[in-house]
């Protein structure tokens, strides 16, 4: 005997698709969650930021540019 559904109950199927659906729904969360975990932890890893030397740099980069 054979333990699938049949095609031709609506109810089986309907049962089946709602628990792949919350299936993937959720692997789909852990997958999420993972990647946000790592992207925590390798954002403690971001060394030697600083906004304002940076644009200096960039705007001294600029400068000499102009005056070529």
């Amino acid at each position: 005997m054979s333990q699938g559904v049949s095609l031709t109950d609506s109810a089986g199927l309907a049962s089946i698709t709602s628990h792949a659906m919350t299936y993937g729904i959720n692997y789909a969360f852990m997958i999420a969650t993972g990647m946000s975990i790592a992207a925590l932890i390798l954002s403690f890893f971001i060394q030697n930021t600083n906004p304002q030397k940076q644009r200096e740099g960039v705007e001294k980069k600029r400068r000499a540019a102009v005056s070529s």
